[in-house]
C-alpha cells in the first residue's frame, strides 16, 4: 500500500535516529510532520529550525493525536508506544510502532529507494531489516545504472583481425553458454545477445558501461588481450547505427549479403531462450529491421548481392575451368552449405555431389537425379580420396578435416579445398604438406573479391544518413529503457 500524504497531518512520537529517518520520510511524502519529544537530536532540531517539521518539546500527551492522521510510535519506552499505539485504535489512526511490538501496529515502513518519480520498497514483514537494507542498498545501485542504460556494441570482425587471430575468440558450443553466464554476473547490464558469426564475434547490450565495466567486458569475451584497433566498443547512437548496416550486410565480407539479419535473429531467440534478453532487447533488434530494410533497399543499385556460397561458386569457376566435370565434396547442412550444393547444381549441370552430414540428413532437391548423395560424416576419408573439390562449411569446435587426412589426398591429383567455416574446419597444415592441394580460407576469398569490392565508405555514409533520419527510433529506445516519462 503506497499512502497519499500530501498535506495530510502526521505524528511522531519520539526524538531519536529513527525518529529523524520517519520525518524525513513523511517529508519527502509532502506530509504536514508533527513532532512530539522532550529532547531531539542534531537533524531533528535543524529540520525545525528551518520550519521543516514541528516540534512539541516535552512527553506525549493524547491531545497530540487529535486531527492527525497517522502517528509512528517511536520513544525508547515499550509502555508509552504500546499506550501510543491504543489510544491511535481508538481514534481509528494509523499507527507503526519501531519497537517490537510492531506486531500489534497497523503498517510497517519497509526500506525504500527513490529516484524522482520512481519508489521501490523493499519489505521482510518486520523480521529482517538488515536483509532489507542490504536489498535496497543493491537496488540504488541498480536504478542509477538503469536511469543511464543505453546501446553498447562490442566486437571485433574480419575488418580488425585474420581469421587465424579472430578464430580463438569465437563463441561456440559451452564457450558460448559460458560466456553468456558470465556476462550476466556484471552489473549494469540489463540484457544483451551475443552474436558470433564467420565474420565477427558482437555483444549487443543494453546497460550502463564506465570504464571498469568496458574492461570486464573485454575480460569476459577475450578481448583484453587484444590492443587498440583490433577490437570496437560502441556506445549510442553509434551503437544503433552500427547494428542497422550490420544488418543491413554493410559491414559483411561480401556487402549485400543476406544471411547476417537471420543470424542476428538466431542470437536474439537464443539469448531470450537462455534468459540473457528480453524486452529491451527485442525493441532494440525490431528498430534495428526495420531501418536496415530501407538502409538495404537505398544501397541495393551499389551491390552485388552475394552470399558466401556465391563467392565460392564463382571462385571456384575461376579456379577450376573443368568445373563442369567435377566431383564436389561438401559437408555441412546448414544455410551455406546447403546454399552452395544448390547453386553448383544449377550452374554447373554436370558436377556430381558428395553430402556430407553429422546429425540431421537434408533433403536433396528434387531435380538432381543422380548428381548428388548424401553421407553421414563417418565416411569422410573415404570421400575425401575421390573429392577434386572440398568445401567445408559445420559449425563445430574442432578441426573435422584434419592432418591425419593427409593420406587421402596422397594420389598427387589437384584438390581444392575451401573452409567457409569459423572456426576453421580444416587443419592448415594441410594447405603446406602437400603441393597439389591448394587450400583457401575465408580471408582467402575476401582478397580474391577485393577487386569487386564497392565504395564501401559511401555505403556506410548512405546508412548513417538514413538513421539520423530515423533517430526517432533510438529516441524511443532511450526513453522506454531508461523509464524517462514522456508525458508533458
Amino acid at each position: 500500500m503506497g499512502l497519499l500524504l500530501e498535506g495530510q497531518p502526521c505524528l511522531i512520537v519520539g526524538g531519536g535516529k529513527i525518529a529523524a529517518r520517519k520525518a524525513e520520510l513523511l517529508r519527502d511524502s509532502g506530509a504536514i510532520v508533527t513532532l512530539v519529544a522532550p529532547t531531539i537530536s542534531a537533524n531533528l532540531a535543524e529540520s525545525a529550525r528551518q520550519g521543516r517539521i514541528k516540534w512539541i518539546e516535552r512527553s506525549f500527551a493524547p491531545s497530540d493525536l487529535d486531527g492527525q492522521y497517522l502517528a509512528y510510535a517511536a520513544t525508547d519506552d515499550a509502555t508509552t508506544n504500546r499506550d501510543i499505539l491504543r489510544l491511535c485504535r481508538d481514534r481509528r489512526i494509523l499507527c507503526c510502532a519501531v519497537d517490537a511490538g510492531w506486531r500489534r501496529g497497523d503498517f510497517l515502513t519497509p526500506a525504500i529507494v527513490r529516484r524522482g518519480d520512481l519508489t521501490i520498497s523493499v519489505s521482510t514483514s518486520g523480521r529482517a531489516c538488515r536483509r532489507s537494507r542490504l536489498v535496497k542498498e543493491s537496488l540504488s545501485r541498480h536504478i542509477d545504472s538503469i536511469s543511464s542504460a543505453g546501446l553498447i556494441v562490442l566486437g571485433t570482425s574480419h575488418e580488425q583481425l585474420a581469421v587465424a587471430e579472430r578464430e580463438p575468440l569465437h563463441l561456440i558450443g559451452p564457450r558460448l553458454q559460458a560466456t553468456g553466464r558470465l556476462l550476466s554476473q556484471i552489473w549494469g547490464l540489463h540484457e544483451y545477445t551475443l552474436l558470433n558469426t564467420c565474420n565477427r564475434i558482437e555483444l549487443h547490450a543494453v546497460g550502463a558501461v564506465d570504464e571498469d565495466r568496458a574492461h570486464l567486458l573485454r575480460r569476459v569475451l577475450g578481448f583484453d588481450r587484444l590492443t587498440d584497433g583490433q577490437y570496437y566498443l560502441k556506445q549510442g547512437p553509434d551503437a544503433f547505427e552500427h547494428t542497422c548496416a550490420l544488418c543491413a550486410g554493410l559491414l559483411s565480407q561480401m556487402p549485400g549479403e543476406n544471411h547476417i539479419a537471420a543470424q542476428m535473429k538466431q542470437a536474439l531467440e537464443a539469448s531470450a531462450a537462455a534468459g540473457w534478453a528480453a524486452g529491451m532487447m527485442h525493441e532494440w533488434m525490431s528498430a534495428v529491421f526495420h531501418v536496415s530494410k530501407e538502409a538495404r533497399q537505398a544501397a541495393t543499385p551499389y551491390l552485388y548481392g552475394r552470399e558466401i556460397e556465391d563467392l565460392a561458386v564463382d571462385y571456384l569457376a575461376v579456379r577450376r575451368k573443368d568445373c563442369d566435370g567435377l566431383r564436389l565434396l561438401v559437408l555441412g547442412t546448414g544455410k551455406t552449405g546447403a546454399g552452395f550444393v544448390e547453386k553448383v547444381l544449377a550452374r554447373f549441370p554436370k558436377s556430381e555431389i558428395d553430402w556430407c552430414y553429422h546429425r540431421n540428413c537434408p533433403s536433396l532437391p528434387l531435380d538432381c537425379g543422380k548428381r548428388a548423395r548424401l553421407f553421414d560424416l563417418d565416411a569422410l576419408s573415404e570421400r575425401l580420396a575421390k573429392a577434386d573439390v572440398v568445401v567445408s562449411a559445420m559449425t563445430a569446435d574442432r578441426r573435422v578435416i584434419a592432418s591425419h587426412h593427409a593420406f587421402a589426398f596422397s594420389h598427387g591429383r589437384p584438390v581444392l579445398l575451401l573452409d567457409l567455416a569459423m572456426p576453421r574446419n580444416i587443419d592448415s597444415s594441410l594447405g603446406h604438406g602437400l603441393p597439389s592441394i591448394t587450400l583457401v580460407d575465408l580471408d582467402g576469398l575476401k582478397l580474391w573479391h577485393r577487386r569487386e569490392q564497392i565504395a564501401l565508405p559511401r555505403l556506410r555514409r548512405l546508412c548513417g544518413d538514413l538513421v539520423l533520419a530515423h533517430s526517432e527510433y533510438y529516441e524511443k529506445l532511450i526513453t522506454s529503457f531508461q523509464g524517462r516519462n514522456t508525458e508533458k
